[in-house]
């Protein structure tokens, strides 16, 4: 569990800082709209995500809440006596603007009554680029005219990715930006005498305004076998940007046909 590098100690999480850091000009090909990993040790990161408008970037990064939440769902908002005011929101909740963040990946839980499904695409992500899903849920392709396909988002029990051009492509159509939310604890020997862990330390420093990103970092005790953690909480956004403008290859025809309109 030690660092074989006594700057890069655990309890640091310096390599999720550094992504963070990072996020806003990736130039990954896959982008991971959720993960849940865990570890025996009692290690866990949490990562969700949601688009929200351009203009409300600033103030979401500002915030002092940390959202992460995974298993919201569409209800009405508002005071039920005042049925004129009540808000349809598709993630039951809304910051200062009525719904404006949306989810990409919906995750429902139906145990123990039923066994917990994989996370779902969101249908507006998935119905703007056409994409082809198989049965079992775990990949969705982009087929393109000349016959061609290739994987677009890869779907598990622990995290979702996408490929970061279609992702692009479709916060560019909506005028949207993605945003990340980590929840990060990593349990850890403690550092050594020549390793400096401060209890609490804000990326990016205090009184400096977050652009892209925004960290808080604080450290513990386990409480077990003299065990230290830090947990990572934070948020990053990743705007439109390079090749987002370009059209798709392949243009999105939808019908929809009622029963009555089908010839024998």
């Amino acid at each position: 569990m030690t660092s074989e590098s006594t700057n890069d100690h655990p309890l640091l999480q310096s390599a999720l800082i550094d992504e963070f850091r990072q996020f806003s000009s990736t130039t990954s090909p896959w982008t991971v709209l959720y993960q849940d990993k865990r570890e025996e040790d009692g290690s866990r990161r949490v990562d969700y995500c949601v688009v929200t408008p351009l203009d409300a970037v600033d103030r979401e990064l500002r915030a002092p809440e940390w959202r992460c939440d995974l298993r919201n769902s569409p209800q009405l908002l508002g005071d039920i006596e005042n049925p004129d005011e009540l808000i349809y929101s598709k993630t039951g909740y809304y910051p200062d603007e009525q719904g404006a963040s949306e989810q990409l990946i919906i995750l429902q839980d139906h145990e123990p009554i039923r066994p917990t499904m994989l996370p779902q695409l969101s249908e507006d992500f998935r119905i703007y680029h056409d994409l082809w899903l198989d049965q079992g849920g775990t990949n969705a392709y982009k087929i393109y005219d000349n016959g061609d396909d290739e994987i677009a988002v890869e779907i598990s029990a622990e995290r979702v990715r996408v490929r970061t051009t279609l992702l692009r492509q479709y916060l560019a159509g909506r005028q949207r930006a993605l945003i990340v939310f980590t929840d990060s604890l990593q349990v850890a020997p403690p550092p050594p005498p020549d390793v400096f862990v401060p209890l609490s330390e804000d990326f990016p420093p205090s009184g400096q305004l977050p652009t892209t990103y925004r960290l808080d970092r604080t450290c513990h005790d386990y409480g077990l076998n003299s065990l230290k953690s830090s947990r990572v909480i934070g948020k990053a956004v990743l705007y439109p940007g390079p090749g987002s403008n370009r059209a798709s290859t392949r243009t999105t025809r939808l019908t929809i046909s009622s029963p009555n309109s089908l010839s024998d």
